[in-house]
């Protein structure tokens, strides 16, 4: 006899939200030419195809992409 009354068997997590936590974040390009990044957290891949182009980034990679000085960060 379990002492749960099978009710841990009974559990299951509920399905993984497709929601965010926090939203996107928006940079600008300020260089010239095109511009691929990976994000230091995601892995994801960030492309820009020129000066003015905006790319929405996922805010756990933001701060890592701000230091190379080409992306403004949009309000």
């Amino acid at each position: 006899m379990s002492c749960c009354g099978n009710k841990r068997a009974a559990w299951s997590p509920s399905q993984p939200s497709n929601q965010k936590m926090w939203a996107d974040i928006y940079f600008e390009h300020q260089g010239t030419g095109m511009l691929t990044l990976t994000g230091n957290l995601t892995g994801r891949i960030y492309r820009w195809s020129g000066k003015g182009a905006v790319q929405a980034v996922d805010f756990r990679d933001a701060g890592g992409l701000l230091h190379g000085g080409l992306l403004r960060r949009m309000q």
